[in-house]
């Protein structure tokens, strides 16, 4: 890179640089035959139930809809604290509805490392509250991956931070992000059917 692109890129807003930094990184990673190193792991690619349909009654409280997805047999331990944070998933794109954690490295990483203030915490786009059908698939989507990733540090003390984006980068078939839009539709189609 040129030293005036990179001026020009160092005065661009920061969401913007991370978008590029991201490109040139999956680009130097695909031509050396790399797996690129995800920036949004945790993330929701795309949910299966979409177009959603909106509340009759409007956006619901985070509260409210951890009840409505508990109702329908979704699994939210004690230790996951549900928040809606848009500016932070803003930065992250348009298309990512909820995100938690985050595994930037290939380090080792234990559970406690996920956690703040002994919460795992899930940030959701305030929207996803507009639909209870949005709601429940996108919430069985992050507590499946959260169950799931529970169950693996249980049984193991640590994980590698590799195989954590592996297992949680979308675009990657096959793997627990993409079961687990199986899962969230899954619970969606139970709510359209009346089925709890």
């Amino acid at each position: 890179m040129r030293l005036w692109r990179i001026r020009d890129v160092l005065r661009e807003p920061a969401t913007s640089l991370r978008r590029k930094l991201a490109a040139v990184w999956r680009g130097r990673a695909a031509r050396r035959g790399d797996a690129p190193m995800s920036t949004k792991p945790g993330t929701a690619q795309r949910p299966l139930g979409q177009p959603w349909r909106p509340n009759p009654g409007g956006r619901r409280s985070v509260a409210d809809a951890v009840a409505l997805a508990k109702d329908l047999g979704v699994v939210v331990e004690d230790d996951v604290r549900i928040v809606v944070n848009d500016a932070w998933l803003n930065m992250q794109g348009a298309e990512v509805y909820a995100a938690y954690a985050g595994f930037t490295s290939t380090r080792p990483y234990t559970w406690d490392d996920l956690l703040i203030r002994g919460k795992m915490v899930v940030k959701l786009r305030s929207t996803v509250l507009d639909s209870d059908e949005g709601i429940v698939e996108v919430l069985a989507h992050e507590m499946h991956e959260i169950n799931t990733l529970r169950g693996m540090f249980e049984a193991r003390s640590s994980i590698p931070g590799a195989e954590l984006i592996e297992l949680l980068g979308p675009g990657r078939p096959g793997n627990l992000h993409d079961k687990a839009w199986d899962v969230g539709a899954g619970v969606l189609r139970r709510l359209r059917g009346g089925i709890k």
